[in-house]
């Protein structure tokens, strides 16, 4: 096979793989509050028990790029 080949057959399954990984995303940001809960999990347990304790959001866009990016590695 020529090299040009190669390249149209690489950039199919980038494609693929690019698509397969952007559809998971989606449906993992369906359920991003489940997901990040389930991750959360043991650190609020840890928590529970001290006063004054809890997570915050130190920027303004902070807490949907927390759900984007545990949609993403969870969609991976």
């Amino acid at each position: 096979m020529p090299l040009l080949d190669h390249l149209i057959e690489l950039r199919n399954r980038l494609m693929w793989a690019i698509g397969a990984v952007l559809v998971a995303f989606l449906i993992c940001y369906q359920f991003k509050e489940r997901i990040y809960g389930f991750l959360v999990h043991p650190l609020a347990v840890i928590f529970e028990g001290q006063t004054g304790r809890h997570l915050i959001y130190t920027g303004l866009t902070e807490a949907f790029f927390t759900y984007v990016k545990v949609s993403f590695w969870a969609g991976l």
